[in-house]
């Protein structure tokens, strides 16, 4: 402090000063109150956006209780999805006089379709690790060099990882059934098989692919 200050001066500079220190301190208080507050804010959002995440995985897990699915073992699981599957398609016109039926997804297709959607229902039944235990097993004992073999695999795993996220798909595509012989029917179907890995031509099926 100047000492060419008179007494007075010297008091008042010394009280500024001293409420300028205090009011620094109020500040910087008031800032780390409201850091606290923010960074506690960013932990609630936080907890609630997981605790939301976690309540719509759950609740998409459960979307295939209570269907025709929900009341079968593993093994029938996926022969009722394949049996549900052969229902898409048109009848052959009757002057033609052979009364077959015009399956919309080819046998490829339906190995796709089948081992997605029944790996989907056995996690929502079972849990997915079980649903991955089991489709090792049933691929079991893995030849690498067999292209069958590592489709089946790629689409099991495809149906677990979107299951665990929540991308599970809505079993209303078994109502669908009900007019399977409309084109529009299948579109949710159709549209998920572009996301699936097709087995190549041979193999399990053989070179028709019509029936």
């Amino acid at each position: 402090m100047a000492e060419w200050m008179t007494g007075d001066a010297k008091a008042s500079y010394s009280g500024e000063f001293t409420s300028s220190k205090a009011e620094e301190k109020k500040f910087q208080a008031r800032n780390l109150i409201e850091e606290s507050e923010r960074q506690r804010r960013l932990i609630e959002n936080d907890r609630n956006r997981r605790q939301a995440d976690l309540d719509r995985i759950t609740k998409r897990q459960k979307t295939y209780e209570g269907t025709v699915l929900d009341a079968l073992n593993p093994n029938t699981i996926v022969e009722r999805v394949d049996s549900l599957l052969k229902m898409f398609g048109q009848e052959v016109p009757p002057w033609e006089e052979r009364g077959e039926f015009d399956s919309h997804f080819n046998p490829q297709e339906r190995d796709a379709l089948r081992h997605y959607i029944g790996t989907q229902a056995i996690s929502s039944k079972f849990g997915p690790s079980m649903a991955g235990l089991i489709g090792k097993l049933n691929e079991y004992p893995y030849n690498p060099n067999d292209n069958q073999e590592a489709v089946d695999i790629a689409n099991n795993r495809k149906a677990i990882e979107d299951f665990k996220s929540g991308n599970m798909l809505n079993p209303n595509w078994m109502k669908m059934t009900k007019y399977a012989d409309a084109p529009i029917a299948a579109s949710t179907l159709d549209s998920l098989l572009q996301h699936l890995i097709i087995p190549p031509p041979g193999g399990d099926y053989g070179p028709d692919t019509t029936y």
